[in-house]
């Protein structure tokens, strides 16, 4: 079974590092003067010593004997992941369970599963970079080795044809120090070449656990999928949190979506969510970044409906809901920054949901705010019912409306699912000068940390953005006598992109 095999490849691995660490242990016996003068002399020849290629990763080491030792890190760890799926994940399949437990437990199984197929692709990816900087290493030691017995034959050739004395006893002397470190460069040129073989089957055996984990992953999705179904409770489905990115300001714009993917990253959503940014640009910036965070950028049209003032794009955010590949989205305006887990509201509800946002607190009501978090279910009923106009109707400006909002606020008047408006907490909480400060320390009769804690996420509204308050200074002057909670926002949201944009 799928379960056997993973167990055997946890014991497969345990037994590959202490064969790695046995290996590379015995053979490290060179001594600290010896490197000293290897070292020495590659200086002399103006190259670098092995272990300090400039691609040396985490497991990099100055002595060939200690190579095994990060490899060992490696394999144990995503053993030790293994062994945490079979202690944990799947104990909560058991035959005794309740039928809500069959619901839920999987589901965290399922996200279990998911967690060790990350780890198995980190794991390999270390293993990956780890040989290619030992292969690196074997060619300059080929090269060094090279060097030095073309030094000593130059040496043996100059002792045997000198016509004089002077230094004859100084050339021979140093000679055999050649010979001593050409002895050593085959002896390290062998480790080295052992240590790229333990590295290719690391690597063999990494992508064998992580092939079936996958396998595991797959069945849990058809069985879970099955008993959600018949209970009815909760679908399996596929969803997206989404964001959009036009030429406004797109390298800042482009910034602020990798740290609020990356924040909800962080709190370990659900593994079949995906990330997705909807976008009218020739060139992306960043687009490595959005490559690396498993982002999917999704070039759309323009949409004919246009807003004014710095309104005048945000019509787009409307195509999430033509994301048919999707069964439901949730969307977020780009300055907003996560602070909590969002996942319950792909679980919104067990029927199609056309649309539903939060209610805008700060606004004569009844009326809700479209800059996150907005949910959609993209259906081509919906679509073409409502969405479709203003995004593919007539040009020029839709009915006069300022922004998006002001339209979803007339076009859903009777329909639109209302959230509660905690989950679009303004940033102006915190800032004693704001028309809603401390509004929800009010409400709830609680502190400014507890409003900190438990809220979905922080709308930075207006000329509140991160990226144009940069200091601790400025925000100063934005808001002399501000409680504590609004600077620790904001040096979450700059410690994301010293992190995330400015490396």
């Amino acid at each position: 079974s799928s379960l056997e095999q993973l167990s055997v490849l946890a014991a497969a691995f345990d037994a590959m590092a202490g064969q790695v660490v046995g290996r590379s242990s015995g053979s490290g016996d060179r001594s600290f003067d010896e490197d000293a003068e290897f070292g020495s002399l590659v200086q002399s020849q103006g190259r670098r010593t092995p272990g300090k290629t400039p691609r040396a990763a985490k497991c990099e080491s100055d002595q060939p004997g200690q190579v095994g030792r990060c490899y060992w890190l490696i394999a144990g760890f995503a053993a030790a992941s293994l062994l945490w799926l079979f202690a944990f994940n799947f104990e909560l399949l058991g035959p005794n369970q309740s039928m809500d437990d069959d619901i839920q437990r999987p589901a965290k199984a399922l996200a279990g599963v998911g967690r060790v197929i990350d780890s198995l692709s980190g794991a390999k990816q270390e293993v990956a970079t780890t040989k290619v900087m030992a292969m690196e290493m074997r060619s300059e030691v080929k090269r060094l080795l090279n060097v030095t017995l073309d030094v000593s034959g130059r040496l043996a050739a100059f002792v045997k044809n000198g016509t004089s004395s002077y230094g004859f006893e100084t050339f021979e002397s140093l000679k055999k120090e050649v010979d001593v470190l050409s002895s050593h460069g085959v002896r390290f040129e062998k480790e080295v070449d052992v240590a790229v073989a333990d590295l290719a089957r690391l690597h063999n055996v990494s992508q064998a656990a992580s092939a079936i984990a996958e396998e595991v992953l797959a069945d849990f999705r058809g069985s879970t999928q099955s008993s959600w179904a018949n209970n009815k409770k909760v679908k399996l489905s596929r969803v997206a949190f989404v964001w959009y990115l036009t030429s406004y300001e797109s390298q800042s714009i482009a910034c602020a979506i990798l740290i609020a993917a990356r924040a909800i990253q962080d709190m370990h959503p659900r593994p079949t969510a995906e990330f997705v940014v909807v976008h009218t640009l020739g060139s992306v910036p960043m687009k490595p970044k959005f490559d690396k965070c498993n982002i999917r950028l999704i070039k759309v049209p323009e949409p004919s409906a246009r807003g004014q003032h710095q309104w005048v794009s945000s019509f787009l955010k409307l195509r999430i809901a033509e994301l048919f590949d999707y069964d439901r989205v949730v969307y977020f305006d780009v300055d907003t920054y996560p602070l909590g887990n969002m996942d319950y509201l792909f679980d919104l509800a067990d029927f199609p949901v056309e649309i539903a946002a939060p209610r805008a607190y700060w606004l004569k009501q009844p009326f809700v705010q479209s800059g996150g978090p907005m949910v959609v279910d993209p259906r081509n009923n919906f679509f073409d019912k409502h969405f479709k106009g203003v995004l593919d109707g007539r040009g020029g400006r839709w009915g006069g409306y300022a922004s998006e909002m002001d339209w979803v606020n007339e076009a859903f008047r009777d329909s639109i699912v209302m959230l509660p408006g905690f989950n679009a907490l303004l940033v102006g909480e915190w800032c004693n000068t704001d028309g809603i400060y401390r509004y929800w320390q009010k409400y709830f009769d609680k502190s400014s940390s507890w409003v900190m804690e438990h809220a979905s996420l922080v709308h930075f509204i207006a000329e509140w953005k991160p990226w144009k308050i940069t200091n601790k200074a400025a925000l100063n002057r934005k808001c002399p006598g501000a409680q504590l909670g609004l600077l620790a926002v904001f040096e979450k949201w700059w410690n994301a992109e010293a992190a995330f944009c400015n490396k």
